[in-house]
């Protein structure tokens, strides 16, 4: 007696991968007639450096949903306080690997990387805090 279970698994295999198949032709199908930036009024600018295009660890701000930090895939970290309409890029050695926001504080922003780093005046100037250094000073200071 023959056993059609390999069969079975391979009618499942093949249709799962047909499946995603048609999702993503589907989603390239909307894609491509997606909305004209000219009609909609949108203006796309680069802001920074290129690459995929992914973006990571998106945090948002306890106070307010339009104040948010994200991570690209080139180290950059972004801080919007509009909901994204602009963003101040961030750079840490190493990228960043997280991202707080003080819930007391609207103002007091940290960052993970190499080492902690926190900013006390949303995010124009930021201090390493961890490992403790000789002298805290300031190390950057966005214009």
């Amino acid at each position: 007696m023959k056993k059609s279970m390999p069969k079975i698994l391979i009618l499942l295999a093949f249709g799962k991968y047909l499946c995603c198949a048609l999702v993503v032709f589907s989603a390239l199908q909307s894609c491509s007639g997606g909305i004209n930036p000219k009609v909609a009024g949108a203006k796309w600018e680069k802001i920074g450096p290129g690459g995929g295009g992914s973006t990571f660890i998106p945090t948002f701000s306890d106070q307010t949903p339009d104040k948010f930090l994200v991570k690209c895939d080139m180290t950059g970290s972004y801080l919007t306080q509009n909901g994204g309409s602009s963003y101040d890029q961030i750079n840490f050695a190493g990228g960043a690997s997280c991202y707080a926001f003080d819930p007391n504080d609207s103002d007091v922003i940290y960052i993970g990387s190499s080492t902690v780093n926190r900013s006390n005046d949303n995010g124009r100037s930021w201090e390493q805090i961890f490992p403790l250094q000789k002298q805290n000073s300031i190390f950057f200071r966005l214009k």
